[in-house]
């Protein structure tokens, strides 16, 4: 697949990657991509100095593991599809990748992952959803439609539909990723069609290969059900999934083992050789009686009659006779009377139920202790003994069981990252607020400086124009972008030095000021970042704070008067769209009694991921199973999704008793 001609990347973390030549001098080697050089990989900094890495590596690190996840993923799949052959030689008559599709798809997705973060952001992820500023009147952002509308014109026609699937206006994928793959199909077509005549000359692209690359970048699968298509999508969750993907295993060991904070220990090459294809029988309102074994979601059966038990199904059931809908929790053994479950137990029992329908919300475990009557439509894995011929086959994304001893340990070090690094309270503080802070007061002042007399232009006009990308996918502001450019003021495709000069700049420029009171907030927000001079902060952790409440009992007050102050903060917070909110004339009056002054909350959000036990498939032999009929649950974390408020102040640190006094007196203002 590739010629000899390589260029040879040497990387502190996975040693030598070797690039075709062709794909560094049309992709790597121009200046939209070698902007990632000056893109913070992590925004860990303020707490780990070492951890002095980019985006341009991590890039190279994703296209090398991309390569290695591709090669057993293929083998692996390969393996299976023969295994069908063998139990159904008709198998054979259907779409099957030959050797030019494997090669083709291979390439689409060594190019996915080296230009994934292409267009990212400055300053890690601090400024992305910056992107999305702009929207139209439904409050869809400008960059989702135009990223839509150019995979549609490419021949997509179920893009559309796909990419809104979830229901969100934002469309599939996070901002800097659709950024990434409209800069792809607005610039790179002609590379990448350079890269395939000289690697593959005998293999053609279409339009629909360049939607497909978006399709992998953004998480974007196709609902289209079919051999093909289902592969694809297998292939999608390489790159972004919602567990394990290469773009996830490079971040997690890289950022590791370049900040210091190596208490993780991950065997990624186990994982990486690991991916396989799933074989899975789609049904259609057939009748059948045999339907044990693991069903996918989506999955409906319409009861005649049905005596069995559903295995770590969160279902829907609905019944004829008493016309409600009742959802049973995962593994919680109760018959049909209640709909109220509150505990978790083994499985769901359903005895004589008659006239109903179940729907599966999760892959689910179906065993049969007498006959099922009705007709199903859905999806189930094939199993040792089920019967193939002339039925609907389509593949979901597996894993071989060799991984089952690292798969853990890979989840825990990636939420360890998010969990207490990133929500760290010097993290937040350098990100969330300074660096937001500052961006927003730097659009404040040029729109000041800048606007014509009486013309309404707003400093959400010059934000978009500071992250340097407006003018390729939105040319609705070409007079504001003039105007600057007459004033020697350019943005363009704006990196992390680009921004931190921009700082200094202005900084300089309100120095100058003869009268600068006007901008003390700018001041400040700068001399601290420059300086290091921060804030002290209430708490250190979400877990930390859920301390308080018993702190402040102890001392006589109930948290009442924080808890409100704090939820009144949020929603300031996310009406004004930014981070951090300053308290309150009245609530900093009521802290400088206390000798506490500068009183400020910064939101931010605890996030984790968690293995899905009875979404993840693994590959025994001939056999599948999920993980919680393999291991206990017991093995595997909870998520969490927390929203924790920092609150930063100068002054001495507050004792119980102080914060004490400090809840009661909120208390009090609010009249609780």
């Amino acid at each position: 697949m590739i010629k000899n001609k390589v260029k040879i990347f040497k990387d502190s973390v996975h040693g030598y990657i070797e690039i075709p030549s062709t794909i560094v001098t049309n992709i790597i080697d121009t200046e939209q991509f070698q902007r990632l050089r000056k893109i913070e990989q992590t925004s860990m900094r303020p707490l780990y100095p070492a951890a002095r890495h980019d985006r341009f590596i991590h890039s190279l690190g994703v296209y090398y593991l991309g390569t290695q996840a591709f090669k057993g993923f293929k083998d692996n799949s390969i393996q299976v599809i023969d295994s069908l052959k063998e139990r159904d030689p008709s198998f054979s008559e259907h779409f099957l990748p030959d050797n030019n599709w494997w090669k083709k798809q291979q390439l689409l997705f060594e190019i996915a992952c080296l230009m994934h973060d292409c267009a990212h952001a400055p300053f890690s992820h601090t400024l992305e959803e910056y992107y999305n500023l702009k929207k139209n009147e439904k409050g869809i952002p400008i960059l989702s439609i135009l990223l839509c509308e150019k995979c549609v014109s490419l021949g997509d026609t179920s893009f559309e539909k796909d990419f809104y699937s979830k229901g969100s206006l934002n469309g599939a994928g996070v901002p800097h990723e659709k950024l990434s793959s409209y800069i792809i199909l607005q610039e790179y077509r002609n590379a990448i069609n350079a890269v395939f005549k000289d690697l593959l000359e005998d293999i053609e692209l279409d339009d629909t290969d360049y939607a497909f690359i978006c399709r992998m970048i953004i998480g974007c699968k196709y609902q289209e059900n079919s051999i093909e298509l289902s592969i694809k999508n297998c292939i999608i969750s390489l790159l972004n999934s919602s567990t394990i993907d290469v773009d996830g295993l490079d971040y997690i060991v890289r950022d590791s083992q370049m900040s210091g904070v190596s208490s993780f220990d991950i065997d990624y090459q186990r994982i990486l050789n690991s991916f396989t294809i799933l074989p899975i029988i789609n049904y259609a309102q057939k009748k059948i009686e045999n339907i044990d074994g693991i069903w996918l979601e989506g999955s409906r059966f319409d009861i005649n009659t049905f005596s069995g038990s559903v295995h770590g199904a969160f279902c829907c059931i609905e019944t004829n006779d008493a016309q409600m809908t009742k959802f049973i929790p995962e593994d919680s053994k109760r018959t049909t009377d209640s709909c109220n479950y509150d505990d978790f137990k083994s499985q769901v029992q359903i005895d004589g139920l008659n006239k109903g329908v179940i729907i599966l919300n999760s892959s689910s475990k179906i065993s049969i202790t007498k006959k099922f009557k009705g007709t199903v439509s859905g999806s189930k894995l094939v199993g040792p003994n089920d019967i193939i011929n002339n039925q609907n086959i389509t593949f979901v994304l597996g894993y071989e069981k060799r991984c089952l001893s690292v798969i853990q340990n890979t989840i825990d070090a990636r939420n360890n990252e998010y969990l207490w690094i990133y929500t760290h309270p010097k993290v937040q503080y350098n990100s969330s607020y300074l660096q937001c802070g500052l961006l927003v007061e730097a659009a404040v002042f040029l729109c000041d400086q800048h606007r014509n007399k009486n013309e309404k232009v707003y400093y959400e006009d010059y934000i978009t124009q500071i992250m340097g990308y407006r003018e390729l996918f939105d040319r609705s502001d070409e007079a504001l972008c003039k105007r600057l450019k007459k004033k020697n003021i350019f943005f363009y495709r704006s990196n992390d030095d680009d921004l931190n000069a921009l700082f200094k700049n202005i900084y300089l420029q309100i120095s100058e000021l003869k009268d600068n009171s006007k901008y003390d907030e700018y001041i400040k927000l700068y001399e601290e970042y420059t300086s290091r001079k921060q804030r002290k902060v209430l708490w250190k952790s979400f877990m930390e704070k859920e301390t308080i409440p018993d702190i402040c009992k102890e001392k006589g007050s109930d948290f009442r008067g924080i808890e409100y102050w704090l939820d009144e903060a949020r929603d300031a917070i996310k009406n004004k769209s930014k981070s951090y909110v300053h308290a309150q004339a009245d609530i900093q009056g009521l802290f400088e009694k206390h000798g506490i002054k500068n009183v400020l909350i910064v939101c931010a959000k605890a996030k984790t991921k968690r293995i899905d036990f009875s979404e993840f498939l693994v590959k025994f032999g001939d056999r599948c199973v999920r993980l919680c009929d393999v291991f206990d649950k017991s093995m595997f974390t909870e998520s969490i999704n927390k929203e924790i408020e920092y609150v930063y102040y100068d002054g001495d640190d507050i004792d119980s008793t102080m914060l004490s006094e400090i809840d009661k007196e909120l208390a009090n203002l609010y009249d609780l």
